[in-house]
């Protein structure tokens, strides 16, 4: 039996050898067959708000087996808590790292192979990764297009939004990251095993880098943002560690660990309605449009006074003569009346009729699916509100039971057919990044992370569903903790760095598929961002990815960053492209692709 870090022999699995370093404190990593390998502290600090989890002391090493796996535990002495119990399995194709704290305090940030130390041989005090990897691969995509990291970089993947790059282009993202030295075969991965109930952190960080020194420490860490108390006994989540050989099925391998060995609920085999798939129509491309033609710009312009039942009633029209066929319409931001974003309101004086309008849709084999904002608190009570330290109202509670009265009836009157409500097919949830993060924060259950994300979501998903069994919840989640709660997942705004957005488009695809494999993938907006003489190509490029979306009708705004704007009108052969784009997707449907008129 071993007695100290000294004594613990390498472990080989079929993709690792793990050799214990004592004199560095290390876990050495090294890949077969490959140049990967990964030098990782053997403690990781649970820091408390303002305070570091700073290491005093390693005892108790005990090794055992375990069937096919060696379990390593040992205890740590440090300066927040009690003690720390450590458990590291070594599995024939994976690790698993875990920790319990003792003691009582909040939790700032959980790392992960990265802690405090002091001693007066040096004057360093971190401790971190040392990589045999020159890239990091982040599924959080943004609207940079940054998916591959040095490993001296910070990866960022948020519950709520960054600024880091430009915002995040998906709301948040399988946790779980993939390390590469390029040229290399092998793509290790290490992710989260956590379980319902479990997601309360807010941010999942490579690197993290609080030091802010030239190279950062690596390692990966949850933040708690100091709103996880503990009073006993706390268990960290797991962090996993296996081996693919491209980073998107690295993530696609940690999500399997997830489904057979922390109970995640990922629906696959879902029986979905047809029109669910069939062409798309959102009028928001028009109204950004119809915005800069009128005014030469759309800074300060309320390009919510397009989205009105005659507009709608114009741009339908004009597909009709160019015998392009949706099956499904979006009518986005602007059909609800100013001040009730957050309790949606028609306003009548834009949409007149707006059941009237759904229903006749319908009776043409077209389904009306309304935008509706997450997190938004227009026309909704102080009391029913998220706030922060200081106590200003930041976003809706849907932990407030009184608020979740409302989102509920706010949701049954737009998609039921009962007296005073709307009738649509479902809804188009946008703002899910909005969820409020961050120190401070208060809620009625102090409800944080992905659950609290899932909880507004869930009412939504559950109401609409009461009402209409086949209601279609459209959103852009790319976790698989909410795979279970969207109906079609949405790719975006597809602003991108390149000329074109279809690359863009392609990988937020992947990442979606990963997180709602049963869900039908809108190809979403396109055209502003697309700066080729030959942009109308990016239609037959959704054919091979999701539903083909059109958020235009006549028309076509270019703008992006460092580009002069314009407009243009669509043109007989822009709209031929679509017609095909279309009535091939009806096709596949086995539907006819006559235009009803």
């Amino acid at each position: 039996m071993p007695q100290t870090m000294a004594d613990l022999k390498p472990i080989t699995g079929r993709w690792y050898t793990a050799s214990f370093h004592a004199p560095s404190r290390q876990i050495r990593i090294t890949a077969r067959k490959s140049r990967f390998s990964m030098f990782v502290p053997i403690i990781s600090a649970c820091d408390q708000p303002g305070q570091r989890d700073v290491h005093q002391e390693l005892l108790d090493f005990r090794v055992r087996r375990k069937g096919a796996t060696t379990v390593l535990t040992f205890t740590e002495k440090s300066a927040l808590w009690d003690r720390k119990d450590y458990t590291i399995e070594f599995g024939p194709d994976r690790i698993r790292y875990f920790y319990r704290v003792h003691g009582k305090g909040a939790v700032s940030r959980a790392y992960f192979f990265r802690s405090w130390f002091k001693d007066a041989s040096t004057v360093e005090e971190e401790l971190g990764v040392v990589p045999g990897f020159d890239t990091v691969f982040s599924p959080a995509v943004n609207f940079f297009g940054k998916e591959y990291y040095f490993p001296g970089d910070t990866a960022l993947m948020t519950v709520g939004d960054s600024s880091q790059l430009w915002g995040q282009g998906l709301a948040s993202s399988p946790f779980c990251f993939a390390f590469n030295d390029r040229g290399d075969r092998l793509w290790a991965w290490a992710g989260l095993g956590v379980r319902a109930g479990q997601y309360t952190f807010e941010e999942f960080t490579w690197n993290e880098n609080a030091t802010k020194r030239i190279f950062g420490a690596g390692g990966i860490d949850c933040n708690y943002n100091g709103k996880l108390t503990v009073d006993g006994m706390w268990e960290s989540p797991h962090l996993i560690l296996g081996a693919s050989d491209d980073p998107y099925r690295a993530v696609e391998a940690h999500t399997a660990v997830l489904e057979k060995e922390y109970g995640l609920k990922l629906p696959r085999k879902r029986k979905n309605p047809d029109w669910w798939s069939s062409p798309i129509f959102c009028g928001w491309g028009e109204q950004m449009s119809l915005g800069f033609r009128d005014h030469g710009n759309v800074e300060g312009v309320d390009v919510a006074k397009y989205c009105t039942q005659v507009m709608h009633d114009e741009w339908l029209e004009i597909l009709r003569k160019h015998r392009i066929r949706p099956g499904q319409i979006i009518i986005d931001a602007g059909w609800q009346k100013p001040g009730t974003g957050g309790d949606m309101q028609v306003d009548e004086s834009r949409w007149p009729d707006l059941r009237g309008w759904i229903e006749a849709r319908r009776s043409e084999g077209i389904r009306t699916i309304l935008w509706m904002m997450d997190w938004l608190r227009e026309g909704v009570p102080d009391e029913e509100c998220i706030t922060d330290a200081q106590g200003k109202c930041l976003a809706v509670d849907p932990t407030n039971p009184a608020y979740e009265a409302r989102l509920r009836a706010m949701v049954r009157r737009l998609v039921s057919d009962q007296p005073g409500c709307f009738n649509a097919d479902g809804v188009k949830i946008d703002g899910e990044m909005g969820c409020p993060t961050g120190p401070g924060l208060k809620n009625h259950e102090n409800l944080w992370g992905m659950e609290l994300q899932r909880r507004w979501m869930k009412i939504v998903h559950d109401e609409a569903k009461r009402w209409k069994s086949d209601a279609l919840i459209g959103t852009f989640m790319a976790s698989p903790y909410l795979g279970d709660l969207t109906s079609v997942a949405r790719a975006a705004d597809l602003f991108s760095i390149k000329t074109s957005p279809e690359d863009t488009m392609r990988h937020r695809a992947r990442i979606l598929r990963i997180a709602n494999p049963a869900s039908p993938i809108d190809c979403d907006h396109t055209y502003w961002y697309d700066q080729r003489d030959n942009w109308i190509d990016i239609m037959p490029a959704m054919l091979k990815i999701g539903v083909p979306c059109m958020y235009h009708a006549k028309y076509v705004w270019h703008k992006r960053p460092f580009a002069w704007p314009y407009i243009e009108e669509m043109t007989p052969e822009h709209y031929a492209v679509v017609r095909r784009v279309f009535d091939t997707q009806w096709k596949r449907l086995g539907r006819k692709t006559k235009s009803r008129r």
